[in-house]
């Protein structure tokens, strides 16, 4: 096989695997230090894009959401429950979010 012939061959390749990884979906969980508000009288957590229209008392905080799971409150309302859960990506929009170019969908 000649150079230039493996030249093409290897930048095929490389094409190939840009495009398996622009195309492939993972599934995407909130990371344990997504910003989270609580209700400690309710017991129930809140997404922050979800503050505005939430029922709550005054005994708030902000936490996080590994905090969140470990006290087991519940959603406030399925605005909450709608963004908090995992969704689908594409390999190439999380390496994105990794390197810090792009903003994860729980970046509130």
């Amino acid at each position: 096989m000649t150079k230039s012939r493996q030249y093409l061959l290897i930048s095929g390749l490389i094409v190939v695997l840009l495009l398996v990884v622009a195309r492939m979906q993972l599934t995407s969980h909130p990371s344990n230090h997504t910003r989270m508000v609580v209700d400690h009288t309710l017991q129930t957590y809140v997404a922050p894009p979800c503050f505005d229209d939430a029922e709550l008392t005054n005994y708030l905080s902000e936490t996080t959401w590994s905090k969140v799971k470990e006290l087991h409150y519940k959603p406030e309302s399925r605005c909450t429950e709608e963004r908090i859960q995992p969704i689908k990506q594409t390999l190439w929009n999380k390496l994105l979010q990794s390197i810090g170019l792009s903003s994860s969908p729980w970046s509130w």
